[in-house]
Order: C-alpha cells, then sequence, then structure tokens
C-alpha cells in the first residue's frame, strides 16, 4: 500500500468517526431532553398525596435522588487515564445494575396484589429503566474520549527491538542447521522376508516367498 492509498484510508475513516461522533451528539441532546422530562415527572410526583403514599413511587423518587448524587460525586473526580476511566466505569455499570434491580424487585412484589398494582409498578420500573438507560448511553458517550487509547497497542511492544530487515524479522523462524538431532528413535519398517519365511539376505526370493 503506498503513502497515497494510507493517507486515503486514513481521510475515509476520519469521515467515518465525524459522522459517528455528529450521531453520538445528536442522541446526547435527545437523551439530556428525556432526562429533563423524567426529572419533572419525579418531581410532581414528590409534591402529589397519591405519590407520597404510594411505595413505588417513594422507591422511585429515592432512586433518582440517589443516582443523581452518585454522578454528581463522579463529576467532581476526575479520572488520571484511560485505565483509571475504564475502572470508573465499571463501577457506574455495578451501581446502575444494582438500582435497576432495586426497583424491579420492588414491582415484582406489589404486582401480586392485582392486574391494576401490576400495570402501576410495570409503568413506575419502566421510568426508572428509563432513567437508568439514559445514564448507560451517557456513560458510553463519555469513553468516546478515550477512543485513541483503546486502540493504543504501544503497551504489547515494549522492551522490543525493532528488526532492521525483513531477514531479521523472520530469521528465528528458519531452521538452524547446527541443531542437535532428534532423540526419538527413527521408526523401522518390518523385514519383507516374515512374509515368505526367508530374511532379507536372500535376493533372490520376492516377498511371498517365490523366486523372481
Amino acid at each position: 500500500m503506498t503513502l497515497l492509498d494510507q493517507r486515503a484510508e486514513t481521510d475515509k475513516e476520519k469521515q467515518k468517526i465525524l459522522a459517528q461522533l455528529a450521531e453520538r451528539r445528536k442522541l446526547r441532546d435527545r437523551f439530556q431532553r428525556r432526562l429533563e422530562i423524567v426529572k419533572d415527572l419525579s418531581r410532581s410526583s414528590k409534591a402529589s398525596t397519591t405519590g407520597s403514599s404510594d411505595p413505588l413511587m417513594k422507591m422511585l423518587h429515592k432512586l433518582c435522588s440517589e443516582t443523581a448524587e452518585y454522578f454528581h460525586r463522579r463529576a467532581s473526580q476526575a479520572t488520571q487515564g484511560f485505565l483509571d476511566h475504564m475502572k470508573t466505569r465499571d463501577a457506574d455499570f455495578a451501581f446502575l445494575d444494582q438500582t435497576e434491580q432495586k426497583m424491579k424487585d420492588l414491582a415484582e412484589s406489589v404486582s401480586s396484589s392485582g392486574p391494576e398494582r401490576a400495570e402501576h409498578a410495570r409503568l413506575v420500573k419502566q421510568m426508572l429503566v428509563d432513567l437508568v438507560n439514559l445514564r448507560r448511553a451517557w456513560c458510553d458517550m463519555l469513553q468516546d474520549r478515550w477512543a485513541s487509547e483503546g486502540l493504543d497497542l504501544s503497551c504489547f511492544f515494549d522492551g522490543s527491538n525493532k528488526p532492521s530487515s525483513a531477514e531479521q524479522a523472520f530469521g528465528d523462524f528458519d531452521e538452524d542447521e547446527d541443531a542437535a538431532p532428534s532423540l526419538l528413535p527413527s521408526p523401522q519398517l518390518p523385514s519383507l522376508g516374515v512374509f515368505g519365511g526367508e530374511t532379507d539376505t536372500a535376493p533372490s526370493k520376492g516377498i511371498f516367498g517365490f523366486l523372481t
């Protein structure tokens, strides 16, 4: 591949990445609007009398508050590098999975009260699931910042020497002429004379003992 071909491939990959970045920004704006809607619903449910006596709405408000506080503290902690970011991302997803499971457990226990309560539990649970999914998508978009670090393979070549030529690069795979002979015995074919009762010292006999 020539230098021009490599440059063309690089430009093509750059355009692809820019298009993906623009699409991610659109998704971010859409998710941000949905997040504001969920927050408004949470505030309105807190102020309502029904919401104050509903265990599902109480749990929804509690989990939403805990999630907001968690990510507020997380935003104040600056990541030091790619590895630190990946550890933080794993902790974020573990927290979101735990939050979603809490609401699912409560919704399952409430759903046994009747079909109306089951439908109400499903709707409240879906509200929290939407919030959790928005947070997951936000974490995925934050990871785009470290895309180049994730593709960096230089750590696998630390301490290695770059070969000066192709012969040197593949020279280690050539057979060594001075290598020690194998210690395994060579397979021996059985004597042909066993079929005719003669040994190989009688060349005038054939395989089956007949005269040739």
